[in-house]
């Protein structure tokens, strides 16, 4: 992963990844890593609700997958969107049907990824929520 795509400055953005499957998780923290960003993981549709609704912590972009425990992310993306509307909503998921997609968009994501998500998709998703408008990224050399 030595391309430029992934030499990101993105160091006072904060993404919270809402995932309960560790190598998933694991698979998008090694790429974000080197961004620079803040990432907040929580592993259950409650623990994610708590947060984004009853605490005022910074939060630049969720990533939400669809099949989490206890609440699903089609309900976790509902909830966010009321307590934090202008927080841009990723879902992403590996077990895509046109009915989930449908509903996820209904429920406010911005976005809706199928696993395996390439890191470039990933990354370039990501940047076009964090950094809308156009505005320039600072990018790191090395």
């Amino acid at each position: 992963m030595e391309n430029s795509i992934f030499k990101k400055d993105w160091h006072d953005k904060v993404i919270l990844i809402v995932e309960d499957n560790l190598s998933c998780y694991r698979y998008f923290e090694e790429i974000l890593k080197r961004t620079g960003v803040t990432i907040v993981h929580l592993e259950t549709g409650p623990d994610a609700i708590d947060y984004c609704c009853y605490t005022d912590k910074q939060i630049d972009l969720a990533l939400v997958d669809i099949l989490i425990p206890f609440i699903n992310g089609v309900e976790v993306i509902r909830e966010i969107r009321k307590c934090r509307r202008g927080v841009p909503i990723i879902a992403e998921t590996a077990y895509s049907s046109p009915d989930v997609r449908r509903k996820s968009f209904m429920a406010g994501c911005h976005e809706y990824l199928v696993k395996p998500i390439p890191p470039q998709v990933l990354i370039a998703t990501l940047e076009h929520y964090l950094f809308p408008e156009g505005k320039v990224v600072r990018m790191q050399f090395c």
